[in-house]
């Protein structure tokens, strides 16, 4: 004999059930990693822009990094804070916000769910 429990708009026997929020379950713990992933890259890249922001807080460097850019040159023997900063491409970051955003907003959404279920 099986017990039906009617949820969101229909009836699911407790098996059903049971699988239903083991897939919550394990989707949520991938989104969870996949969130620890994202974070760890928005770290990078706040890394790379904190050590920029030191450089350019150097006149010296200031400068240097200023006529460079102004002369068009290679800046061939860059410090590593500039090297690493032409690497970060605008598209990347914000696709990245938008990922960490998403991510967030399903993680949110199947603790939700998973607290509906008693869980």
């Amino acid at each position: 004999m099986s017990t039906e429990f009617y949820r969101q708009g229909y009836f699911m026997s407790q098996q059903e059930e049971n699988a239903a929020i083991g897939a919550m379950v394990k989707e949520l713990k991938e989104e969870q990693t996949r969130l620890s992933g994202l974070q760890g890259q928005a770290r990078s890249i706040g890394h790379h822009l904190a050590n920029f922001g030191k450089l350019l807080s150097d006149p010296a460097w200031s400068f240097w990094v200023e006529e460079s850019y102004i002369q068009g040159s290679s800046m061939d023997g860059r410090p590593m804070a500039v090297a690493s900063l032409q690497s970060l491409d605008k598209e990347r970051i914000l696709a990245l916000i938008k990922d960490l955003a998403e991510t967030r907003e399903k993680i949110r959404t199947l603790k939700e769910g998973l607290k509906e279920a008693g869980l």
